[in-house]
């Protein structure tokens, strides 16, 4: 969770012309009404809180611990929650919903279950360590597949709700089906990342098979890009309704959709950020001991 956070940090920082300012400005002008002004305090609270709590498990204390461990719980919550609030309190028809911070927290349930499937089982088999099966089932079939469901479910209502109020239907329909977006909502986040996963973590005969576990969480991993994609960008290419109820019927400025591609420029960025943080994590594995030496499920009492 630490590494990720800074991942996210390390895109912002290579993102800005002036890197300078990233470590100065939102500390010491603070702006109660921006969240991009919140959220610099609830990142970085999130990564001591992190740090403290490894502390307290290297140290093997056990009642820190367990307090540390539910405070970084419903910090990272607050974390989402406000990360999902820098788009959901920006006046546009495809930001401005109170539905998205919930849907920022249920998508990190998901692809933060998804990834840890996916992290222990490639530890114990990169390491040769002992791995109970039915851990990994359990994680599946108790954990996974219900915070896919919850987070399809957030995702039906909030686009529901959209295309159901009139100042927002146009830009609604422009998201479900307005281009090359519109697929990779239908096929990437829903089909591939929701329907399929979920079909397969509920049947009997691939929820409780590890590979089939496996693939299912790669897929919900896939999925969840997909949903950062859509979040961020037919909301910037789709115009404002800067004039509700009016018309522009002359501007000096070109108005309307406009378009979008990734740059390689943003690709070497993204794969920079990944070889930076796949490099942390390796030597935190050499350094300390993050590897369990076996994972079990525990008999119940």
């Amino acid at each position: 969770a630490m590494l990720f956070l800074i991942a996210g940090l390390l895109s912002i920082f290579t993102d800005q012309g002036r890197i300078d300012r990233v470590f100065t400005k939102p500390f010491t002008y603070v702006n109660a009404t921006s969240m991009f002004s919140i959220n610099p305090a609830l990142y970085s609270g999130h990564i001591m809180i992190c740090v403290l709590y490894l502390w307290a498990l290297f140290k093997e204390k056990g009642t820190l611990t367990k307090i540390t461990s539910l405070v970084v719980v419903l910090w990272a919550i607050g974390t989402h929650t406000g990360t999902g609030a820098i788009f959901a309190f920006v006046p546009r028809e495809l930001y401005n919903s109170s539905l998205l911070p919930p849907s920022f927290v249920a998508a990190a349930l998901s692809s933060g279950a998804a990834l840890m499937i996916l992290v222990i089982v490639g530890l114990s088999r990169a390491t040769q360590r002992h791995l109970d099966d039915e851990l990994i089932i359990w994680m599946g079939r108790r954990l996974l597949s219900i915070f896919i469901v919850v987070t399809f479910y957030v995702l039906l209502i909030e686009n529901a709700h959209r295309v159901y109020l009139a100042y927002s239907r146009d830009a609604g329909m422009f998201f479900l089906s307005g281009g090359i977006h519109s697929l990779m909502f239908w096929l990437g986040l829903i089909f591939v990342g929701s329907v399929v996963p979920a079909v397969l973590l509920f049947i009997k005969r691939t929820g409780t098979s590890v590979p089939w576990t496996v693939f299912a969480s790669i897929l919900v991993v896939v999925g969840v890009l997909f949903e950062r994609f859509l979040i961020v960008i037919p909301g910037l290419i789709h115009p404002p309704e800067l004039f509700p109820g009016w018309r522009v019927t002359d501007s000096s400025l070109w108005e309307g959709i406009v378009s979008y591609s990734i740059s390689p420029l943003e690709v070497l960025q993204t794969l920079g950020v990944i070889g930076v943080i796949g490099f942390a994590f390796v030597v935190g594995l050499k350094v300390m001991p993050l590897a369990p030496t076996e994972a079990r499920v525990l008999p119940a009492k």
